[in-house]
């Protein structure tokens, strides 16, 4: 999944200056290379947290030279350090991950085009939705190919990406797009959340999350399938949508509502793994 996407990200940049679609490309290709190494030798922390933000760093370091803002320079600095790490945590059931992402660039893409972005964040986004599309028949229950670490680092590194440049856009497309991720954060911050007001190693693997949980106690993952894709279906992509007229809050709604829907899926004891 992850050499066609890079190639294909890669041609809208082909008018670009070559040490701004090098850095944008090398960007995205550094995020499948650390995960990679992770799926194969189990990377430490220290050292996969280091590759995750020189993602970041290129993808700032490319927005400098194409003249872009302050804001942006930073936003992209340390916003992929937070997608990639929240899109790796909830690839742990099948399925889950791809079509959740099938449905944040789908829309996004669409919301993207309606205005007619100038920043490159429409043809991004639909590549990164067909991509995911054309693995997806092969990861749904029960998955007989992987997204692994490569493919999840990627997609958190093409969100913020997106997200960043959607702001640059105009600024409600920005909030649209932060919309369309707050199922996979909002699952995020409210297990991470558990974990520290009751005192555990919060930065250590754990099977703690809404969806594992669900898949725990149903022993189905279709079941956590239906969770994740019902509050991108029915709050996340309806609230990236009025944020197109109302700015903000309808993205801290979605935000707030599936960060409780998450907060009491993951309640209760913790996940047991079983055999599915």
């Amino acid at each position: 999944m992850a050499l066609p996407a890079l190639l294909a990200m890669a041609w809208p940049m082909i008018g670009s200056p070559p040490a701004l679609a090098s850095s944008t490309v090398l960007a995205f290709a550094l995020a499948v290379i650390v995960g990679t190494l992770d799926d194969l030798a189990d990377l430490p922390t220290l050292p996969k947290l280091l590759g995750e933000a020189m993602v970041g760093g290129l993808l700032a370091a490319s927005a400098w030279l194409d003249g872009a803002s302050a804001w942006t320079v930073t936003s992209l600095a340390l916003l992929p350090l937070i997608t990639q790490n929240a899109f790796n945590f909830v690839d742990g059931s099948d399925g889950l991950l791809a079509l959740v992402a099938l449905g944040i660039f789908a829309a996004g893409a669409v919301l993207s085009w309606s205005v007619r972005d100038a920043g490159g964040v429409t043809f991004v986004g639909a590549v990164a939705a067909a991509a995911v599309a054309g693995f997806l028949p092969w990861n749904l229950p029960r998955a007989r190919v992987f997204m692994g670490d490569g493919g999840s680092l990627l997609l958190g590194a093409v969100y913020a990406w997106c997200t960043v440049r959607a702001f640059d856009a105009r600024w409600e497309l920005g909030w649209a797009w932060l919309a369309l991720g707050t199922p996979i954060v909002g699952d995020v911050a409210a297990c991470l959340l558990r974990r520290m007001a009751r005192g555990a190693e919060w930065w250590r693997a754990h099977r703690e999350h809404a969806y594992q949980r669900v898949v725990a106690r149903t022993g189905s993952h279709g079941s956590a399938l239906a969770w994740a894709m019902g509050l991108e279906l029915l709050v996340a992509i309806p609230a990236a949508i009025a944020c197109m007229r109302f700015g903000s809050m309808p993205a801290m709604l979605a935000l707030a509502v599936c960060a409780m829907v998450a907060w009491w899926g993951g309640s209760g004891r913790a996940a047991v793994p079983k055999k599915i």
